[in-house]
């Protein structure tokens, strides 16, 4: 199992804009063969600081999220409301 934490730091006044677009990027992604939990969390010590947690069931499955239409729509409309780049961290389960 694949597990991926996508790590977004949203500029304030862009942060409705950013959760309308992750919402849509969150429902459609959550009906992807292969993905078994997909959410957005908001860090509870920054309030600007979202994570994508994301795992799916091998990384097949996470090379086919990425090439979906919503991934390819979604994702650099989100990075307009980014103060940085988002940070990703890619796991691959152990036990």
């Amino acid at each position: 199992m694949i597990t991926l934490l996508s790590k977004n730091k949203v500029t304030p006044e862009k942060e409705a804009e950013f959760l309308k677009i992750a919402s849509g990027l969150v429902e459609a992604t959550r009906k992807e063969e292969g993905c078994i939990f997909y959410e957005l969390s908001k860090d509870i010590e920054d309030p600007y600081c979202y994570y994508f947690v994301e795992k799916y069931v091998d990384y097949k499955a996470v090379e086919a999220h990425r090439a979906s239409a919503h991934f390819k729509k979604w994702v650099p409309m989100m990075a307009e409301c980014r103060k940085e780049p988002s940070e990703l961290t890619e796991l691959d389960s152990v036990l």
